[in-house]
């Protein structure tokens, strides 16, 4: 068997289009001991040995990190690259926009793993598959929308908010507001709030407390009386559901609230009393939607039997982010971040479930975070490139190896070209200088390539 061939047998069905080549240049280092003598082949043997197990264990680890991606490739014979992968992806946060909460991406990108399953290399593929993808990218783009829609005040930030800021937010109102306050100081405390979150805490921690602390002052307590100010709360906690973002129910408070300010006349005359029913009627409507759309968009998570809350989530991502590192490839955290949602099965208010839920959880950072170790074991030469290399770049690499090397040359031509190419992704191209020494770099190396045919034996001295 060819070292090619032995190569792709050990890196399985995964989408790591790195995972050869980086195999390949490995084994031939095997070839440095001499296999004329008992003790070198016995070496060399040994050094084959040790590089395959280390290629087959990642291709082990990533099938069992990527459920739902190996379930396609199986299915789809392995006609789904990386590139594939990682368009999803950057589609994915596209849709979902920059408001919305940590798990609307990785569960879209989910749904789109099921549109691969249609071969689009035949019209009536192509066609479904473009179907499949446009029905769930409006699913998410639509959630989004509806985001914006019910989230006025914090869309007015113009930029995303931790779940942890937010629940800060509403700590401190309540707190400010004191329990003998108006139901509506909490609400247009934290709704005000937010305008203080345009301001960077870690630049200018002054200002922004300056900000936190004047709000207080300015909310405005005062309520028509002749409004149920606990049929609003009622209103606006049914409308948002179960849903796990900690500024739906403020947000629509503060807009129900806003009917009584703006009809001009009273509540309690006839065509007062239609006017405000007839606009928080509209208001509720609108969050019933949010809260609809939250669901559909959020499949995976909805089938959990237990319940999150958006800071939990924002930790579970942070997890994920942290197990998988810098290096992996774009689909590990979201089949990391679904696969922690089986843990939410376990009812985290007990003691015993709590106890189950962190065991679940711990069982499942381990597994990718062997994953990230097995990774970084199997790519020597991209982990010294120091950051992340996406696909895409990846197979620009290797069709400009194979442009360079030619047909009828050694197979070690394309893999050695390659891992040479890899050290080039050092400079920044998008600077000005670092663009041009990359440019410089990429040139040599293919220039030294397209020599491989009459310099082979100067290219392998073994």
């Amino acid at each position: 068997m060819s070292v090619k061939d032995q190569c792709t047998k050990a890196c399985g069905k995964g989408v790591d289009s790195s995972c050869i080549p980086e195999c390949q240049v490995r084994l031939y280092g095997c070839l440095d001991y001499d296999r004329k003598t008992p003790e070198g082949a016995k070496q060399n043997k040994q050094c084959e040995k040790q590089v395959l197990e280390t290629y087959a264990r990642f291709a082990q680890d990533w099938e069992s990190t990527h459920p739902y991606l190996t379930d396609l490739l199986l299915r789809r014979k392995g006609q789904v690259s990386a590139v594939d992968i990682e368009q999803a992806q950057d589609k994915c946060v596209d849709a979902c926009g920059k408001g919305v909460d940590s798990s609307c991406v990785p569960e879209c990108q989910v749904k789109l793993y099921s549109c691969l399953d249609h071969d689009r290399k035949v019209p009536e593929g192509h066609k479904k598959y473009q179907e499949c993808e446009k029905k769930v990218l409006d699913t998410y783009r639509g959630f989004a929308a509806d985001w914006d829609a019910t989230h006025p005040y914090l869309l007015a930030v113009g930029r995303h908010t931790s779940a942890k800021d937010l629940r800060s937010i509403r700590d401190k109102c309540i707190a400010d507001c004191g329990s003998s306050s108006k139901r509506t100081c909490v609400p247009r405390c934290q709704t005000t709030s937010y305008t203080c979150l345009h301001i960077d805490a870690t630049e200018d921690a002054v200002k922004y407390k300056n900000c936190a602390d004047g709000i207080k002052s300015t909310v405005a307590a005062a309520f028509s009386a002749d409004v149920e100010l606990s049929a609003v709360e009622k209103a606006c906690t049914s409308a948002c559901g179960l849903g796990l973002d900690a500024s739906c129910e403020p947000e629509c408070e503060v807009q129900m609230y806003s009917c009584a300010d703006n009809i001009k006349v009273q509540v309690t005359t006839k065509d007062g009393a239609k006017q405000y029913r007839d606009c928080t009627e509209k208001v509720v409507r609108s969050y019933e939607k949010f809260a609809s759309d939250w669901n559909t968009a959020h499949s995976y998570l909805v089938a959990s039997r237990g319940h999150a809350d958006a800071e939990l989530l924002e930790e579970m991502r942070g997890g994920c982010t942290e197990a998988c590192g810098g290096g992996v490839d774009s689909s590990c955290v979201p089949e990391c971040q679904v696969k922690l949602y089986s843990c939410l099965d376990n009812d985290r208010k007990t003691d015993e479930g709590a106890k189950k839920y962190g065991k679940c959880k711990a069982q499942v950072l381990a597994k990718y975070e062997k994953f990230a170790d097995d990774w970084d074991a199997a790519h020597p030469y991209l982990l010294a490139v120091r950051r992340h290399v996406g696909s895409a770049e990846l197979l620009r690499i290797e069709d400009k190896c194979h442009g360079a090397c030619g047909k009828g040359v050694d197979s070690s031509c394309v893999p050695e070209c390659q891992v040479e190419m890899y050290s080039c992704l050092d400079h920044d191209r998008k600077t000005k200088d670092g663009a041009t020494k990359y440019d410089e770099c990429e040139a040599s190396v293919i220039s030294e390539y397209k020599k491989f045919g009459a310099n082979w034996d100067d290219v392998h001295p073994y």
